[in-house]
């Protein structure tokens, strides 16, 4: 595998600053880094700040602005999606997600350059949904070719399930982050949520996906190393203070979780 291009679908609505710190310690793994601003008409808007700060940090990307298409109708995952790989021509093509986290990312990158020598298709098998999930997904781009390139959530399949379904039928191999030895939340895991816990926050009677861990991430997220959103950054430190009201026993500065966001 050489450097295979990378497919991020970002909502204009929410920023991920430890995300930010991964692009900045790994961009050298990746050709291309091609982000997409993904809009969905919410407030507040964060992608003119992370466009900067990016750029300003020395992290080269390609910037794309959302596209019109039959919202409603069409699925924006997948307008997103296969507009990116328009941008891409790498040999290998991957997605990886803003909550996706990983202990020790060098051995799981090391992982996937040795195992993409025995399967097309690569990634974090999502055990309920049963597929590779965009979370940690690779593919190599001439086994894509021959799917239907149809990345929707549609008929039992949440976005990417489809790619899954058209690799099997055609006979591809696929090797999972469990088979390289990952286990879920021990090593590696997909935290999800994290869009509407910062978009829901304050609606009353809203339950936080994964009170525990999202405490954590959005403590260190506070202090991450990257330039900062003035506005992004008060809301987390809001979220944080109602953290420690609710669940006052939750130390993230001890917490086990602290591992993955730092």
């Amino acid at each position: 595998m050489n450097k295979p291009d990378l497919l991020i679908t970002w909502i204009k609505h929410c920023d991920y600053p430890i995300f930010r710190l991964f692009l900045k310690r790994h961009r050298d793994f990746f050709g291309k880094v091609i982000i997409y601003w993904s809009e969905h008409f919410r407030h507040m808007y964060y992608d003119a700040f992370i466009q900067k700060a990016l750029v300003d940090y020395g992290i080269e990307c390609q910037f794309l602005p959302n596209i019109e298409y039959k919202y409603g109708v069409e699925d924006w995952r997948n307008i997103a999606t296969n507009y990116m790989l328009q941008q891409s021509t790498s040999e290998w093509v991957c997605s990886v997600e803003q909550d996706w986290f990983v202990k020790d990312w060098e051995k799981l990158l090391t992982e996937v350059v040795v195992n993409s020598s025995k399967a097309d298709l690569l990634g974090w098998w999502q055990p309920n949904g049963k597929y590779v999930h965009p979370a940690f997904w690779f593919m190599k781009r001439e086994a894509l070719e021959k799917t239907r390139k149809d990345f929707a959530a549609h008929d039992g399949f949440d976005h990417f399930g489809w790619i899954t379904q058209d690799h099997l039928a055609n006979g591809g191999k696929i090797i999972s982050t469990q088979d390289m030895g990952f286990e879920d939340f021990k090593d590696a895991f997909h935290l999800g949520g994290v869009n509407q816990n910062y978009l829901q926050f304050g609606t009353p009677g809203y339950v936080f996906h994964r009170p525990e861990i999202f405490s954590v991430y959005n403590y260190w997220s506070i202090w991450a190393t990257v330039p900062q959103s003035d506005e992004f950054l008060t809301l987390c430190r809001n979220v944080d203070a109602s953290f420690q009201v609710t669940q006052p026993e939750i130390d993230p500065k001890t917490s086990e979780w602290k591992a993955f966001f730092q």
